[in-house]
């Protein structure tokens, strides 16, 4: 159309609509779409056209009834079973229907999905799952929804999930009336991200391209009209500004005359004439909106494609402790929220990048980390402008030195609209792209399993640096295997793929530096990892398993843990774990151990009494080298001497993999390990002690959980 505008292709009169109609109903739909039948005036909204005619479209569930209609939070079972049957059939990759007795991992619903699923559940009940296990099936979910609707405590539980206003709106809470039967055809960018993930400097970058407008934040996409915008934004201090800040300088007006003309669209103005409006004003620039809260909900995502025809979108990730550790400090200390907790903003943090990994796939994947690093900058900053459709412009690597870039993020009285920080610096902050390596707080199994599918390294620092807890592979978050390192301080990378029989979660606990300082004895660094990972392994059935020395910690733990009442699981690989094998657990280590701290060179290794392989050794000590501190490996063996006596067998479940061609044979490892542990089985694998991980037995590893 002339004035900028799409029609939509169903606008249809009545008799095409009934033959439409007719004929969709003939045929399977897409398990993501339900069929609105809407009827209203065709055209534009303010329309005096009274031909009535009939709306075919397909969307998203947004409900079981007119949202005049909707039930209370408290819902029947009828509606809870319809509510998940069809946030089961959204998550899931397999046509067709969901059985309701099927486990969610059979459906095609994955981890992600899984989330996905909870998310709407919440969204459209008000009750907040937790816990919930890949072997559940859709039929039990809704018993436990209805539980908790109708328990005693429901007030703790039903609407617990987001408090905040503005998610709290018609469109995010997916209660929007149709969007207009036309789209906007000029080119619109999102920047979705979660809150306090650089996108206020990514915004300052976009909006140093001279043919972009990027300003402040506007908090406009979640709204219907001006007047719900303005109700909802009086309570909250500086978030209307943005809106005005725009309007400043797209028309050349004064911070009066910008707030005289926001306030003069009228409270019944459709959000969407307001980014006509914004768009007309900065062309042939592109509009850009960078509001995080955007993302927080699957509706307000979805609004952005029914609003425009051609919508680039950006998803902005950046590695999730500094994003919590910063969002829970604004949450706190700026917005005033002191109930919030560090489980909240990590909740919140999971629930949006992995919903929108899902609603919008084809938003470009974009890293914090990657265009602020000053060797990276530039190659990410092109792959972002060939997205988004204009030429990559060197200014957006130093936008400080943009003044007019700048003066957009000024505020218009005393608050900005944007990252409070933003313009106290005077240059971009490359350093903090390394900030989550100097971080030190334990995320949950679930927050790992997104971390990990955004592409992210999450070898995590637990417990002020005293382990590093690294996901291997993602799974049921009920069924926890933590895999401690060997004498290198590391677990092999390939462990845990022959778990591929098991639907489990798969952790390493590797080596620092800081968790050895200090340590006398093996107990003494079981103590620290058992501390570190309290928080992420509480409340489940949890499997330690050592591989070689790490027997000797897993065992460590096995005890501390038993102490707690913890329900706790050993399995064993080719190691001792008592005291009573030799020292430093024998000589290829005791030669790894003098090769760390140079007491004598690799190539003369082969004269060490008691070393099996040169070849062996001189791997173990490259490897070591490359990926740690060579001297707290080294001050990790010593930990092996004079280790306490173990004083009464411990009555855990446990496994010992004894391998066929290995050393541990001759030393008498597994008949210490009878000693130690009241109920042990030995199974024999036919590999050498160095080779035992690799063993496709091992995916019987996870029969301990059972």
């Amino acid at each position: 159309m002339a004035d900028g505008r799409e029609r939509r292709p169903m606008d249809l009169d009545a008799t095409q609509a009934v033959k439409t109609l007719h004929a969709c109903i003939q045929k399977p739909m897409c398990s993501r779409c339900v069929l609105l039948v809407t009827g209203g005036p065709v055209g534009h909204s303010d329309s005096q056209n009274q031909t009535w005619a009939l709306r075919v479209r397909t969307t998203r569930p947004r409900g079981l009834l007119p949202h005049d209609l909707q039930p209370s939070p408290c819902t029947r079972a009828a509606d809870v079973h319809v509510v998940v049957q069809r946030a089961c059939q959204s998550a899931s990759v397999l046509d067709g229907t969901v059985d309701m007795d099927m486990p969610l991992a059979h459906a095609g619903i994955d981890s992600l999905g899984t989330i996905e699923v909870l998310s709407t559940i919440a969204e459209r009940t008000g009750v907040v799952l937790r816990n919930v296990a890949a072997d559940i099936t859709p039929a039990q979910l809704a018993v436990r929804v209805v539980a908790q609707c109708n328990s005693p405590n429901a007030h703790e539980t039903v609407g617990k999930h987001d408090q905040h206003p503005l998610a709290c709106t018609t469109v995010a809470l997916g209660r929007a009336r149709a969007a207009p039967n036309v789209r906007l055809t000029k080119p619109m960018i999102f920047v979705w991200s979660s809150i306090r993930s650089g996108s206020s400097l990514l915004q300052l970058s976009l909006n140093a391209h001279p043919q972009l407008y990027a300003g402040q934040e506007l908090y406009l996409l979640m709204f219907e009209t001006m007047g719900e915008r303005q109700s909802t934004l009086a309570t909250l201090r500086g978030f209307e500004e943005g809106l005005v800040r725009t309007f400043m300088d797209l028309k050349d007006l004064d911070a009066e005359a910008g707030g005289l003309f926001v306030e003069n669209l009228g409270n019944k103005f459709p959000t969407w004439r307001v980014y006509e409006i914004m768009q007309t004003a900065c062309a042939p620039r592109l509009l850009v909106d960078k509001t995080p809260m955007n993302a927080g909900s699957q509706y307000t995502v979805a609004r952005a494609r029914e609003l425009f025809a051609d919508v680039r979108t950006v998803h902005l990730i950046r590695h999730p402790l500094p994003t919590i550790k910063s969002g829970l400090q604004l949450r706190r200390d700026i917005l005033g929220e002191q109930g919030v907790t560090w489980d909240d903003v990590e909740a919140s943090w999971r629930t949006t990048n992995a919903r929108l990994r899902i609603d919008d796939p084809h938003a470009l994947l974009f890293r914090y980390e990657d265009f602020l690093a000053s060797d990276t900058a530039e190659a990410h900053f092109m792959r972002l402008c060939s997205h988004i459709g204009v030429p990559f412009h060197h200014g957006m690597l130093d936008p400080y030195a943009n003044e007019s870039a700048i003066r957009s993020f000024y505020p218009v009285r005393d608050v900005a609209s944007t990252d409070p920080k933003l313009l106290r610096h005077t240059s971009r902050q490359t350093h903090k792209a390394d900030d989550w390596k100097r971080a030190a707080r334990a995320l949950m199994p679930e927050t790992l399993q997104v971390t990990a599918a955004l592409g992210y390294n999450t070898g995590v620092l637990l417990g002020a640096g005293h382990a590093s807890l690294t996901l291997l592979r993602a799974g049921s978050i009920d069924r926890r295997v933590y895999v401690v390192h060997d004498f290198t301080g590391a677990v092999p990378a390939d462990f845990a793929k022959h778990f591929h029989a098991a639907d489990c979660c798969c952790f390493g606990i590797e080596l620092t530096a800081e968790a050895v300082q200090g340590c006398k004895y093996i107990t003494d660094l079981a103590v620290r990892y058992v501390r570190a990972l309290e928080p992420v392994a509480r409340d489940c059935a949890v499997l330690l398993v050592g591989i070689s020395f790490g027997c000797r910690i897993a065992y460590r733990m096995a005890q501390i843990l038993a102490t707690t009442s913890r329900d706790v699981r050993l399995g064993l690989l080719d190691g001792p774990i008592g005291p009573h094998g030799p020292a430093r657990m024998g000589g290829m280590v005791n030669a790894v151990h003098d090769a760390l701290l140079d007491h004598q060179p690799v190539a003369a290794l082969h004269d060490h009494e008691h070393a099996k392989d040169r070849r062996d050794v001189a791997r173990a000590v490259a490897a070591v080298k490359a990926q740690r501190d060579a001297r707290a490996s080294a001050a990790l063996i010593v930990l092996a001497d004079d280790e306490p006596a173990v004083t009464a067998p411990l009555d855990v479940r446990a496994r010992y993999y004894s391998a066929t061609h290995s050393f541990n044979h001759s030393n008498g490892s597994v008949d210490t390990a009878r000693q130690c542990v009241r109920d042990l089985e030995v199974v024999e694998v036919d590999s050498t002690h160095f080779a035992i991980h690799t063993m496709d037995a091992l995916s019987s590893l996870c029969e301990l959980l059972v």
